[in-house]
């Protein structure tokens, strides 16, 4: 009796300790909005995509835990500013306005700007938006690129804007946007995924992604540090092999 007396103090000792380590071990919180694939996105209700996968690796090997929260991408910037998130990724454009307000990674993935449109839109080019109403999500780089660069060739265009990729889908299904906004990236995944869509390129959008933190955060420099390692052992081009090509 005594001995199996013994035996359970030690085992739950043993869990003690192993859910004391737990409550120890470092956490972030990662803000994204998961409405993006092939970046973030939720299938089966869970949170995947090629940004989950890089700031998984990332925690494992800074040998930290990570809990995702999910918000509208327009909150991410705030969501950092008030250092209610740790982190933010969801495909950010690391932009000199945003800049002001946050600091960021080094650049992990480049790509371009697109219009999404409906295959039978006779749209072929931006210029042919004269008249009608482009859609793309709220707070992106997409919003600044239309409202002054795009609208400046076609000024007679109209911006309209939403929180949530699959509303502007949505929208332009129903008529009521004639094309999305979006990244290159993105858009070539969406009319694999749905043939009634086209991409149409726009020559001159290129753009630098990175991550972003809160303005002096110490996690910058040891994100750098990994993504530098990630680049040199060939993890990172994996995972854009992998999620993004």
């Amino acid at each position: 009796m005594k001995k199996f007396l013994s035996i359970a103090c030690t085992a739950l000792a043993m869990i003690s300790c192993k859910d004391e380590q737990k409550k120890t071990e470092p956490q972030i919180t990662v803000g994204l909005s998961a409405d993006y694939p092939p970046f973030e996105y939720f299938s089966d209700g869970k949170i995947i995509g090629f940004d989950v996968e890089l700031l998984n690796e990332i925690a494992k090997r800074l040998k930290i835990t990570i809990e995702f929260k999910d918000m509208n991408f327009d909150g991410i910037i705030a969501a950092l500013q008030s250092k209610r998130i740790d982190v933010g990724v969801s495909a950010i454009s690391a932009t000199e306005e945003r800049k002001k307000a946050v600091d960021f990674s080094d650049t992990y993935y480049s790509g371009s700007m697109v219009m999404v449109c409906l295959r039978e839109s006779e749209i072929k080019t931006p210029s042919n938006l004269r008249d009608k109403t482009i859609g793309l999500q709220s707070g992106s780089i997409y919003e600044s690129y239309a409202n002054n660069d795009l609208i400046q060739q076609v000024p007679n265009m109209v911006v309209k804007t939403l929180p949530k990729v699959p509303d502007l889908i949505q929208d332009m299904k129903s008529g009521r946007i004639a094309c999305i906004l979006m990244g290159k990236t993105e858009g070539d995944l969406l009319v694999t995924q749905q043939t009634a869509f086209k991409v149409i390129p726009i020559a001159g959008s290129e753009m630098e992604i990175a991550i972003a933190f809160p303005k002096g955060s110490e996690l910058r420099n040891k994100v750098n540090d990994i993504l530098a390692e990630m680049k040199k052992d060939g993890s990172l081009n994996q995972l854009i092999l992998t999620w993004l090509k």
